[in-house]
């Protein structure tokens, strides 16, 4: 997302839908150039400069999170030779920008990791004396931290608040509770309804994923909840691990296309289209919140899969009978894609316990996400399922299935 064309396209994506982006703020490599501390790889920092410098500014605000270890240097403890230069490129800058979001005329800012330990009362008077009227909220959900900053209005969260369930889950239903306990009014404080969707930590813990990704509708449902939330002054939509960790991300990708960005417009604005359309993936980790059902033992689930897999992993069974299915309450087109190769077999599609199709998975060479079937349904509740038929292509070397996502049209609500 830190490239100058990318950000353009994603602030034009989020026009209309979005009101502002909120940036973690990193250091200014102005303010370190020439001192031997430059900053090579700060991607965030490249992505505000980007939307700084956007034709498309004007399409959506900015605000920033600030933290004390980035605004005195961004090495692993807190050095304040930076400090005051930082503050003060973040009110005569960024605060001066006639794009920068405000609550009620004034600048709203974040603060994530306040404890005493990174953030020293005399460095908090410094940074209220500084920065002057701004209209805070603590991220890290601590009412005794806001409390220490002058203008700390409300608190929220950042990231995922308890820890995933199972064999590495994080389910969306379980965030949803923690979400919903977020928005309850501590004394004194006003309400930010934080909405945390997207957790993917894949990339940093291949052996135990951390996967949180609602489908459309359930995304849709929840936003309304806290769009419509008693007393909310505004609500967070949280997508952790977006640029540098590589996560899902509610910004369009190659991968999961608007539907994020698609289910929030519809909360917000209450116009609903005719149908709409999004992918899910097969494996487990991604499709447990959606009403999956998965049979049978022979299910192993594989990452790194084949480059260019739905969030680069798969599940794949050799084994005859085994299957997973989906029932969605309002399909009109499902379709299945499929990772194809030199060791696949053949898949049957089951529409409503009516064999349909029989996709052979083979390829002389692996290729991923490749739609292999895909058929109108009626406007109602469908189930569709893919069985494992331990046959193949006499080409192949293996009967292996391996699923990869869901292709679901449907008419939402």
């Amino acid at each position: 997302m830190n490239t100058q064309a990318i950000v353009d396209a994603e602030i034009a994506a989020a026009r209309g839908v979005l009101d502002f982006w909120w940036y973690d703020f990193y250091p200014v490599k102005s303010i370190l150039a020439g001192t031997g501390d430059e900053i090579v790889n700060s991607y965030i920092n490249d992505a505000l400069d980007a939307h700084l410098a956007s034709a498309n500014k004007v399409d959506i605000k900015f605000a920033v999170a600030l933290q004390p270890n980035q605004l005195s240097y961004a090495g692993s403890e807190p050095l304040w030779t930076y400090y005051q230069a930082q503050l003060e490129y973040v009110r005569d800058v960024l605060f001066a920008d006639t794009q920068y979001q405000k609550i009620n005329g004034i600048p709203l800012v974040g603060f994530i990791n306040t404890s005493v330990a990174n953030f020293p009362d005399d460095k908090v008077a410094t940074m209220v004396s500084t920065l002057g009227n701004f209209w805070g909220v603590h991220l890290y959900h601590s009412a005794s931290e806001c409390a220490r900053i002058t203008n700390c209005k409300a608190i929220g969260s950042y990231g995922p608040i308890s820890a995933p369930s199972g064999n590495g889950q994080h389910a969306f239903t379980e965030q949803e509770t923690v979400n919903r306990a977020l928005w309850v009014i501590p004394p004194g404080l006003q309400a930010v309804a934080i909405t945390i969707l997207l957790q993917d930590k894949r990339p940093f813990a291949p052996v135990s994923p951390w996967v949180d990704k609602p489908t459309q509708p359930q995304l849709i449902a929840h936003m309304r909840e806290a769009i419509n939330a008693p007393s909310v002054k505004l609500v967070d939509v949280h997508a952790w691990s977006e640029i540098t960790e590589s996560g899902p991300g509610i910004t369009p990708t190659v991968q999961e296309g608007t539907r994020f960005l698609d289910a929030i417009k519809i909360a917000r604005t209450g116009v609903v289209p005719g149908s709409t359309s999004y992918e899910l993936g097969c494996e487990t980790l991604q499709s447990t919140e959606a009403g999956v059902v998965r049979s049978g033992a022979g299910w192993s689930y594989v990452q790194p899969a084949i480059v260019g897999s739905h969030s680069g992993d798969e599940e794949c069974s050799s084994t005859t009978d085994d299957y997973v299915e989906l029932t969605h309450p309002r399909w009109t087109t499902a379709g299945l894609y499929a990772n194809k190769g030199p060791d696949r077999g053949i898949v049957d599609v089951i529409v409503d316990s009516s064999p349909v199709a029989s996709p052979d998975l083979y390829a002389a060479s692996p290729t991923a996400h490749q739609l292999v079937w895909t058929s109108s349904l009626s406007d109602a509740s469908h189930t569709v399922r893919f069985r494992v038929t331990g046959t193949k292509n006499a080409s192949s070397s293996s009967v292996k299935v391996c699923p990869d996502t869901w292709q679901i049209t449907y008419r939402p609500q």
